[in-house]
């Protein structure tokens, strides 16, 4: 049980600061990276500049046949900021890019950035680290 309990503070005290670190550079990744297939899909959107908020990748091979599944997540400012909406673009292999609105989805983005920095802080930051466990 002891060793369990080492091991989930091991894991928030390496999870809170990586990921605080990458959602910036998420952002500037999907800035200087663009997909195309997003670009098409949120031209619609006008007036909004698209930050990216997500990506996921995965690629699986079976039967001699690779599969390939991307997924971006992009918070349209300055609509996000009043109706907490992100825009998700799925895409397997070649086909058809599908766009999904997520109903409050910024809401849970900015609620991980703040647990994040809490967590920062508490394992790094405060004045009398926890205990060790």
């Amino acid at each position: 049980m002891k060793f369990n309990l080492r091991l989930l503070v091991f894991l928030f005290k390496i999870t809170f600061p990586v990921s605080l670190a990458a959602f910036p550079l998420m952002a500037i990744y999907g800035y200087f990276n663009p997909s195309p297939e997003a670009i098409e899909m949120l031209k619609k959107y006008v007036d909004q500049q698209p930050v990216l908020v997500g990506y996921r990748y995965r690629s699986s091979t079976s039967s001699g046949r690779t599969t390939k599944f991307t997924s971006r997540s992009y918070a349209l400012f300055p609509s996000t900021l009043s109706d907490f909406n992100t825009i998700r673009i799925t895409q397997e292999d070649n086909t058809n890019p599908i766009v999904e609105v997520n109903r409050n989805g910024f809401v849970f983005y900015v609620g991980w950035i703040v647990i994040c920095i809490i967590g920062t802080w508490w394992f790094w930051l405060r004045s009398s680290p926890p205990q060790n466990v």
